[in-house]
């Protein structure tokens, strides 16, 4: 194993851990339920430079971490030290001289995400372990790369048979297993000689491979993780012995915070959220004086088409969902006024937030990292595309050098 790969590692989540923990009172809230900047008393000159932004400024920041850290640095001391922190490498050219058949019917955006995942795994020639593979696109580029057999498992029996179809007509060796990877049995899906990947596996998804893929000694593992929230249990049960010592404990939206950066939502989608912010918010408002209780009351995800509606329906909605029932009178416009305002001091927690937005991703990356080198992996960490790509650009690879000794 390399020492020097291991202990940099090691050092990275260390000083990542104190920078979170030190600071956990910059992330670790709820802007929805705030009224108002929670740091007004202890750090004055912070809140006084937020009230002065305007929203050009704070959208430019949004999408540039590195001018972030360094907006933030004169009011939050380890503000400067995340953008080294959060530095990695990025792998080599993608190789995108590949027929048009093998990316039909694959959005393009997805078969760019595809063919720079590929480019990034090291050249091997044992059999692949596709986990989590919808139809098998990445299964189906990597069978036509290097000829390797694919094993491609799958919990929809329709995504299952439509791979399989298209890898009958391409004429590849892959073999489909429609099996529920959480609650069945799959075990035997794993080899010593293999290669284990996932693109973009969801949570709980891709810690059970690793726990898996580890039990097994497979050679290779290689993920991209995504949706960290996505866990059987209400607090993050850390997988090494590096984060299960940390002081953090995460619930589930902490864990949401690393998939606020998102860079394919058009401005249709966008301005749709920011309606819905508003009107969230503004109905917040209204519930606080029906309730005569200045507390959050969270609402239910709603369709999409209500939207097209007004702030007016929306709260006769939200109220229904709530067993609230809504006085003659309201002053709704005042109220719509009133959310946009507080989404506006929103944006701003917001800001604040995110500066620990990537370093806590890499915190859970990392985390699933020195699992891996405590078993015996040595492992590297790289960004397998821009974020322009897809913000889920982090690839995981660990490979165990001998095999000899590998649990059975």
């Amino acid at each position: 194993m390399n020492t020097d790969a291991c202990t940099a590692l090691s050092q990275r989540f260390s000083a990542l851990n104190r920078v979170l923990e030190k600071n956990c009172h910059f992330w670790q809230l709820r802007p929805f339920t705030l009224q108002s900047l929670p740091w007004q008393a202890q750090y004055p000159a912070l809140c006084r430079w937020l009230d002065r932004l305007d929203a050009d400024t704070i959208a430019q920041l949004e999408g540039d971490f590195p001018a972030l850290c360094d907006a933030l640095s004169p009011f939050i001391a380890d503000a400067a030290q995340l953008a080294k922190l959060c530095k990695s490498t990025c792998n080599a050219p993608v190789n995108d001289d590949y027929p048009a058949y093998l990316s039909n019917r694959i959005p393009g955006r997805k078969w760019q995400q595809i063919t720079a995942f590929g480019a990034a795994l090291p050249i091997v020639n044992t059999p692949v372990l596709e986990w989590c593979s919808g139809k098998g696109h990445l299964g189906r580029l990597l069978a036509y790369s290097g000829n390797r057999h694919i094993d491609s498992v799958e919990i929809n029996p329709d995504l299952c048979l439509a791979g399989e179809k298209r890898a009958a007509q391409l004429n590849l060796p892959m073999r489909f297993h429609n099996v529920d990877v959480l609650t069945q049995d799959c075990d035997s899906l794993f080899q010593v000689e293999q290669q284990a990947v996932a693109l973009h596996a969801c949570g709980h998804l891709h810690t059970t491979l690793l726990r898996k893929a580890v039990a097994r000694g497979t050679q290779d593992i290689a993920i991209s993780p995504c949706c960290y929230h996505l866990i059987p249990e209400p607090v993050y049960q850390p997988l090494s012995a590096a984060a299960s010592a940390s002081s953090l404990r995460l619930d589930r939206q902490d864990l949401q915070l690393p998939l606020q950066e998102t860079v394919t939502a058009g401005q249709r989608e966008r301005k749709q959220r920011r309606t819905e912010l508003n009107w969230r918010l503004g109905f917040d408002l209204l519930q606080r004086t029906l309730r005569q209780s200045d507390s959050y009351l969270p609402v239910p995800n709603l369709r999409k088409s209500l939207l097209q509606t007004d702030f007016k329906t929306f709260c006769h909605w939200a109220a229904e969902q709530k067993a609230l029932t809504l006085p003659a009178g309201v002053d709704y416009g005042d109220y719509e006024r009133r959310g946009q305002q507080r989404s506006d001091t929103v944006d701003r927690i917001e800001l604040v937030r995110h500066l620990f937005r990537r370093p806590l991703e890499y915190w859970l990356v990392l985390d699933r990292a020195l699992y891996l080198e405590e078993h015996e992996y040595c492992v590297s960490l790289v960004r397998f595309c821009d974020k322009s790509l897809t913000p889920r650009n982090l690839l995981l690879q660990g490979r165990r050098e001998s095999t000899t000794d590998a649990p059975t």
